[in-house]
């Protein structure tokens, strides 16, 4: 998640304000000692631009079967 975070160039203050969340939240997310709840975790795909199946890639779950948004 990192990477996605750094692509925007946004630091980790920045992303937690804009998914109304802390640093060290943040933090724990990027070092993988945390996932975030659903909520959050559609907040996050909007701010980072990316799709919920890859910000599930991101964080190491296993979306094998899951369909790509729009169904293909």
């Amino acid at each position: 998640m990192k990477a996605l975070r750094e692509a925007i160039e946004l630091t980790q203050a920045e992303l937690a304000h804009a998914v109304n969340s802390t640093e060290k939240t943040v933090r724990n997310w990027e070092n993988a000692n945390a996932i975030p709840s659903f909520d959050k975790a559609v907040l996050l795909a909007k701010v980072l631009g990316v799709s919920l199946k890859q910000l599930a890639i991101e964080f190491g779950c296993d979306v094998k079967g899951l369909e790509d948004e729009g169904g293909s």
